[in-house]
């Protein structure tokens, strides 16, 4: 019996022993695998952060300034036009050096004009003339009863300057002188536009002599 249990403690070491080999035996099962250092990443250390590069900026291009009435004129507005004004006006438009000769004066009001014969001495003259008028043929005529303008006698009230001053042409070529074309004798705006650019310095000369305001282009609108 004593013999059985020692052969069966020497080959439990024996098993110990060989199994202890196998493992640090170069090319065995159990070798430990090879380490990759260069693959190793240390854990809780953060990779260094690229500082960040800021966008290239463009350059902004140049603020383009607003056009200027003086270099790129345009119309002159009157908020008030009475007759007093449209004579100053038609002065100044023979005596101001403009670029050609067409241009347009618009009203605020359908039938703005009219052609009339100046206030008579009093309401006795006007009834003569009246009958002078209806002598030659002339029809619509009629008397001004009050106002700045009393005793003067109206030929008609029209759309436009041009049918106005027709009108005045029409009564003159009949024998009757010194009839007028204008606003009529009510409150109104007018817009002068020109049918070619102007000289800047030509417009604020007539724009003073007539009180006038220089509109720049998008402001000449007839009203």
């Amino acid at each position: 019996m004593r013999r059985l249990t020692g052969l069966l403690l020497m080959l439990n070491l024996g098993a110990l022993l060989a199994g202890a080999l196998m493992t640090f035996w170069p090319g065995g099962q159990g070798a430990p695998a090879d380490i990759n250092s260069d693959k190793i990443r240390l854990l809780g250390v953060a990779d260094p952060v690229k500082p960040a590069t800021a966008a290239p900026v463009e350059p902004s291009a140049p603020a383009v300034p607003a056009p200027d009435a003086a270099a790129a004129p345009g119309c002159l507005t009157w908020n008030s036009y009475p007759q007093a004004v449209h004579e100053r006006l038609e002065r100044g438009l023979k005596t101001v050096s403009l670029a050609g000769a067409e241009y347009e004066i618009r009203l605020n009001a359908a039938k703005g004009w009219w052609a009339f014969i100046p206030p008579e001495a009093d309401a006795a003259t006007a009834k003569k003339t009246l009958r002078e008028l209806k002598a030659r043929k002339i029809k619509g005529a009629s008397i001004v009863r009050g106002g700045a303008l009393q005793h003067a006698v109206s030929l008609g009230n029209f759309a436009d300057l041009k049918s106005a001053r027709a009108q005045v042409g029409m009564v003159a070529g009949k024998g009757i002188k010194g009839a007028l074309a204008g606003p009529r004798p009510v409150e109104l705006k007018a817009v002068l536009r020109f049918g070619a650019p102007q000289d800047g310095k030509a417009l604020r000369k007539l724009a003073q002599e007539t009180g006038a305001e220089l509109a720049a282009p998008s402001a000449c609108k007839a009203e």
